[in-house]
């Protein structure tokens, strides 16, 4: 079960808001309370994770104000004794963090790139956690989005961390203010941008783009900022941008795709065939051969079991050929539905184009004609070796039935 030491703060911090007498140092709070078992199980809690002294002063209610160090180990009697609390007031942890207010952690950029899991704000006795309805911490739980896409294209452009190059350095400074957050934060339609397997480099070069244009006139110190309080705009800005891009997507690439789709796809027609016509060319030479060794013969001689076994071999040969051959039917027909779709999406794109691009619709059908007109004359070959094969076999039965004396 995880803790949260902040619960056992906030505990402690509002029996120390209840006196009168409460003392305020540099980095700390400092009180009277009276000691019980549930407070010292809340400060052995903030002990262990450093919130707190090991030791502390303590008084008997009898005491006359005489006081005493003592570790919390060591109390055995709990009943009219007080102890002096004192709490660090300024603690920023890996997923905690004490402070006066929003203001204060935002002052520090390793809390706004790695957020923290809960925050106990000393001004507004605020205890924040994960899952929270506060809408400022789930905006400060997405500002970490927004700094990785600045660092993944600062790195693309060589910037380093917080530097996005093109045209020009953009530097930024991971600061911000509490109004920052009031400003709603939706980074997915750009993370999902950056996924896309097509045009990676220009989506890439497109946000940097639009990065530069949207904040190169803001200072250093405010550009964050700027970029928190209006990230809505400059999500629109990309992908508006990325759309006119796709729009305009030069049609030289396009040219270039369906005319080695064109070679790629006439080749792997061809190769279908390429594959069983070494096996086609054996067929005649096997029957040839397998033929030659039947001889003239009488029902009951040996020659005609000899005969026999060369017709069910030939027989077994031309079979086992037709098969091999049907099967390649299906392979063809795949590779016709693969090149049905790519064509049909570049005829798309090209239909969803400016008109000047309409001409290239021409081109893409001719190109898919060719390769159906290769698909057509395989299709011929592999069915004009089916029928070739049948045709051998009848020709070395004709000659089977012609060898009986």
């Amino acid at each position: 079960m995880n803790i949260n030491p902040l619960q056992s703060y906030k505990v402690i911090f509002d029996k120390l808001g209840l006196l009168e007498e409460i003392e305020h140092g540099d980095n700390e709070y400092k009180g009277w309370v009276p000691l019980d078992k549930n407070i010292i199980e809340d400060l052995k809690v903030l002990s262990t994770y450093d919130l707190t002294t090991s030791s502390y002063k303590y008084r008997k209610g009898d005491s006359n104000g005489i006081t005493s160090l003592i570790n919390l180990e060591s109390l055995k009697d709990t009943s009219g004794t007080d102890i002096q609390i004192t709490l660090l007031s300024n603690e920023i942890k890996r997923d905690y963090a004490v402070c006066s207010n929003w203001n204060k952690l935002l002052s520090y950029p390793d809390k706004i790139q790695k957020p923290v899991e809960s925050i106990f704000f000393t001004e507004s006795k605020e205890l924040i956690e994960t899952g929270s309805d506060c809408l400022k911490f789930k905006n400060y739980k997405k500002i970490s989005h927004v700094v990785n896409l600045i660092k993944e294209l600062a790195r693309d452009t060589n910037g380093g961390n917080s530097t996005i190059i093109y045209e020009r350095a953009l530097k930024f400074e991971f600061t911000l203010l509490e109004t920052d957050l009031n400003s709603s934060i939706d980074l997915e339609a750009v993370i999902k941008l950056l996924k896309k397997d097509l045009h990676q480099e220009a989506i890439t070069c497109l946000i940097c783009k639009e990065m530069v244009v949207f904040l190169k006139d803001i200072d250093v110190n405010k550009r964050f900022s700027h970029l928190i309080q209006n990230l809505s705009s400059f999500v629109s800005n990309v992908l508006l941008s990325y759309q006119s891009y796709v729009e305009n997507y030069t049609f030289d690439k396009v040219r270039s795709e369906y005319i080695e789709k064109k070679t790629e796809y006439i080749t792997r027609v061809n190769n279908v065939f390429d594959l069983v016509s070494t096996k086609m060319l054996s067929l005649p030479a096997g029957i040839w051969f397998a033929t030659s060794q039947i001889t003239p013969s009488s029902f009951d001689s040996v020659d005609f079991i000899k005969n026999i076994v060369v017709l069910v071999t030939i027989l077994i040969l031309v079979i086992t050929l037709i098969l091999n051959l049907s099967g390649n039917f299906s392979t063809l027909n795949n590779v016709k539905q693969e090149y049905d779709e790519v064509f049909s999406n570049l005829m798309n794109t090209v239909k969803s184009s400016k008109d000047e691009h309409v001409e290239e619709l021409s081109s893409i059908t001719d190109a898919k004609n060719t390769i159906e007109g290769e698909y057509l004359k395989v299709e011929m070959k592999l069915w004009f070796s089916i029928v070739s094969s049948v045709i051998f076999f009848l020709m070395t039965l004709i000659i089977f039935i012609k060898s009986f004396n």
